[in-house]
């Protein structure tokens, strides 16, 4: 009886475990047993099921840089997209699936291993035959011959393209995460903790000198309750550009708190610090209006010995920071009452002539009226900036020509109480702002927001509601032309007991008979 035949291809080396089962195990007579050859094919039967069933590919090769294949298991397709043939017939070479960055590495590793006499595990990638990347996984060990001679190589390779894209997202995951630990979530900046851990660091180091510079952002609260938290951060945000542009690379910007900001300067003495300081100013007044005029105050103070640690000089700094806003308030303050009146020309209708002719109205009702001098003050500065809330409604609304939509008209009524919370944020403008609230309530309740009737409605409110109606009238608009002085007087008459308040009607007239 003949040997039996390997089915696996292997050229019948003794390493196969079929061939070295048949080779030298015979009867008497020198034939190969029936027993015998049944359970080789039977063994030979688990081996070709047990590889095809195998996850990757099982190879053995020649030890050559083209690793010239003598077998591959039936997973070289799902793997590589190739049939086993492919690679047997030479029509295909594995070494050209290996990324180029790999090729190399790959050779030397084997060569150092078949030296060494240990297995090879590796971790590369490949591009199969449909262009598709995978990462694979390579284990395998050099066949030897009676003399030591490597004949061959054999191992296994398996897709583990899933677990290092898991791999990679966790570890994206985790770098996110001490990312976000150390940073500022909006700005992008450090953190308070960052901060805290770097100002540790520099004491220890015991380096001089260091400045640290303390500042504050004005106008933040108005930003954010009138034009929303949107339109705030993104005044944070261009000012977190400026200090990253204003600083070297080895400083340490942080955001503090909500408005304020903290920048430590390594090797930077107190007059580099106030320069830095001057610059940082001129960078932040060339910002345009968003949509008022961003400023900030700031305080700064220098570490000049090494006994002193970067958290006394820190309080330094916030220390002449408050004190800095305390002198500057007024002038701040001014300045953004100022930007808040020509964002209001600029957005509306309104006008500051508008504003001085309704002053003047006021004024004379006023001393019909008999007021305190202390309510012709707040009248004339009600007067001015009674729509000051018209600043938080959209262009598109203010600038119709047309009527404006159910829609339109909601958000336009939302003018007084936005108008408020501007007031209340304004040291003075404060005791005007529950007019600016009112200044659209209605005698007979139909007002709004709040919807209040009569004497309910305070005077100055009931006041500045019949000389705005009368100019306004009087006056052409966008979407309408004026009216003569008669008809708007007629108007005014015609709607004394249900919009206007009766008694402030016989002044508005008295006003007018004596002009």
């Amino acid at each position: 009886m003949s040997k039996p035949r390997c089915r696996l291809a292997c050229t019948m080396s003794l390493s196969c475990p079929c061939c070295n089962l048949a080779s030298g195990i015979k009867d008497e007579a020198g034939e190969y047993s029936t027993s015998i050859v049944e359970e080789l094919r039977e063994r030979e039967r688990q081996l070709a099921t047990l590889l095809a069933n195998l996850p990757g590919l099982a190879y053995r090769c020649k030890n050559d840089p083209d690793w010239t294949m003598l077998f591959l298991s039936a997973g070289c397709y799902e793997l590589t997209g190739y049939h086993p043939q492919d690679f047997l017939e030479k029509r295909v070479n594995y070494n050209d699936l290996i990324d180029e960055s790999y090729r190399q590495h790959l050779w030397t590793r084997w060569q150092e291993v078949l030296v060494a006499g240990e297995p090879l595990t590796e971790e590369y990638v490949i591009t199969t035959a449909t262009g598709e990347r995978k990462w694979v996984w390579e284990q395998g060990r050099g066949v030897y011959g009676p003399d030591g001679e490597v004949i061959a190589l054999e191992g296994i390779i398996m897709n583990i393209t899933d677990r290092k894209w898991a791999e990679a997202s966790a570890r994206h995951r985790l770098e996110e995460l001490v990312y976000m630990s150390y940073h500022d979530k909006l700005t992008g900046l450090y953190n308070r903790a960052f901060l805290d851990g770097e100002m540790s660091r520099l004491d220890a180091a015991e380096l001089v000198p260091i400045s640290v510079i303390m500042s504050d952002v004005n106008g933040l609260k108005i930003t954010n309750d009138v034009f929303g938290h949107q339109v705030g951060d993104q005044l944070l945000v261009a000012i977190s550009d400026i200090l990253r542009k204003a600083c070297r690379p080895e400083d340490v910007i942080a955001r503090w708190g909500g408005d304020e900001f903290v920048i430590l300067l390594p090797g930077v003495d107190e007059e580099e610090a106030e320069e830095i300081c001057a610059e940082i100013r001129s960078m932040i007044s060339s910002l345009e209006k968003n949509p008022l005029v961003p400023s900030m105050s700031f305080g700064y103070a220098t570490k000049v010995d090494k006994q002193t640690s970067l958290q006394q000089v820190l309080t330094l700094a916030e220390d002449r920071t408050f004190r800095r806003k305390l002198l500057e308030s007024k002038s701040m303050r001014s300045a953004i009452l100022d930007s808040l009146q020509q964002t209001l020309f600029r957005k509306s209708s309104e006008t500051e002539e508008h504003g001085r002719r309704i002053a003047e109205l006021c004024h004379r009702m006023g001393h019909v009226l008999n007021l305190p001098q202390t309510q012709h003050d707040e009248i004339r500065l009600l007067s001015l900036l009674h729509d000051i809330g018209k600043i938080g409604i959209q262009d598109s609304i203010l600038q119709k020509p047309g009527p404006l939509s159910e829609a339109e008209w909601a958000e336009m009524k939302e003018h007084p109480e936005i108008g408020c919370r501007i007031a209340q944020s304004v040291y003075e403008l404060a005791p005007i702002a529950d007019y600016i609230l009112s200044h659209h309530e209605r005698w007979d309740g139909s007002g709004y927001p709040q919807g209040l009737r009569g004497e309910e409605i305070p005077l100055l409110a009931r006041m500045l509601a019949v000389a705005d109606a009368y100019d306004a009238m009087t006056q052409p608009r966008p979407y309408r032309a004026a009216v003569s002085h008669e008809e708007a007087v007629a108007e005014i008459v015609r709607c004394s007991g249900t919009q206007f308040d009766p008694k402030i009607v016989d002044a508005f007239l008295r006003v007018i008979e004596e002009n």
